[in-house]
Formats: structure tokens, sequence, C-alpha cells
């Protein structure tokens, strides 16, 4: 399965790339996909997933997949967002548990989707930490919640944005949430496991493992 959090470039320009070389069962997309502008990206990704019978599927809160192993919940967006919401208020959230360990994947849900969602994020051991680290996410009410013992960020090296916002890195500092960079540790893979929390990360400076 390919999940598309939103159509901005640095999210979907490289997903009909993805889908041909993975060929997945279905690829999801968040409710209200079908309302997209026409994006390059966006328009590739289509013409591939019809070309290789791939079908694409809006998701939307509530929904619970269980697969081999695990369940997704998607936790956001609703079947209706408000029409004053920006694509990144819009993004496909994700809960995945498999053996009593959860991983929450944030998009880049910012702020008002994190007071939206208030009291209903669930304590994960392992977040994707949502806006690639901006100053707009992880406010100081949704990590409280959610108390992730592994924080990764996505991000550029140098990026132009200046991602990560330190005070968010300090933040899930405060929270004792071990933190890694794709900018300074390169591709990042989580496995969850029964009993135990395994980070196994391509840079071995940021090889690290948790038995519980």
């Amino acid at each position: 399965f390919l999940a598309l959090t939103h159509p901005d470039v640095d999210h979907a320009g490289g997903a009909a790339a993805v889908a041909r070389g993975l060929q997945p069962r279905q690829i999801w997309l968040p409710a209200g996909a079908t309302g997209w502008p026409p994006r390059r990206a966006i328009t590739r990704l289509r013409q591939t997933a019809s070309e290789s019978g791939i079908p694409l599927v809006e998701m939307t809160a509530g929904e619970v997949r269980c697969l081999r192993g695990a369940c997704v919940k998607v936790l956001h967006p609703p079947p209706h967002a408000p029409p004053d919401a920006s694509s990144n208020e819009r993004s496909l959230v994700l809960s995945i548990s498999s053996r009593g360990r959860r991983a929450l994947l944030a998009a880049d849900a910012g702020a008002r989707t994190e007071a939206l969602l208030a009291g209903r994020w669930p304590r994960s051991d392992y977040l994707k930490v949502g806006h690639h680290g901006s100053r707009t996410s992880s406010t100081p009410g949704f990590l409280d919640q959610v108390r992730p013992r592994i924080a990764i960020i996505s991000c550029g090296a140098r990026n132009r944005f200046g991602h990560p916002d330190r005070g968010v890195v300090a933040r899930l500092g405060r929270f004792h949430a071990r933190v890694c960079r794709t900018d300074q540790h390169g591709a990042i893979a989580v496995e969850l496991l029964a009993h135990r929390r395994v980070a196994t990360l391509v840079e071995s400076s940021c090889l690290f493992a948790w038995i519980g």
C-alpha cells in the first residue's frame, strides 16, 4: 500500500515513480483528493495508477484497515474538512499498531489539526514528526498525549525553510524522545516488534534499539 498524504510537491512529487517501481495493491489518498488541482505530480500519479490498474482509494477519519500483523487507523482528515483548511491541515494522518507497538505518521498536520483531535491522539512509541519539524506543529499538548520514544524528522539538508525548528527539537527532548533526522542520518527504517522497539537507520551513528 502506498499512502500519499497530500498534494504538495515535496510529498507527491515522487509518488508516480514509487508506484511504478513498487506496484502497490492500492494507493491511499485523503478524503477530498478528487478535488486536488491537476498539478503535474498528481496527473502523473493518476496516469500511472490507471496504466498499472492500481486503485486510488480515498480514506477518511475512523476507517481501519487490518493487514498482516498490523492495523492502520485513519485519524485525519474528516469526511468534510473545513473549506478554509490548507492542504497541510487536510493531510492523511495514520496510526499503525502492531503487536502492542504503535507508530503515528503525522504528515504535514499542524497546530490546527492537533487541536481538533485533542484528547484523541494515541500514545505512540514512534512519531513521524509533523510538517518536517516546523514550529507550526508538535505543540506541547500534542506531545503530552503522544509521548513518543522515537521521533523522526524528515527534512532536507540546509533546507530554505529552516526545518526542523530548534524549539520543536528542544520540546521533543523535554518529552524524552530520541530524535533522528534525515538531514543528519539519511534514510530511516523503523520496525515495530513485539516486546521490542527497534529503529534501524542507514547511518550507523544513529543505530539504536530499545528492548522492552
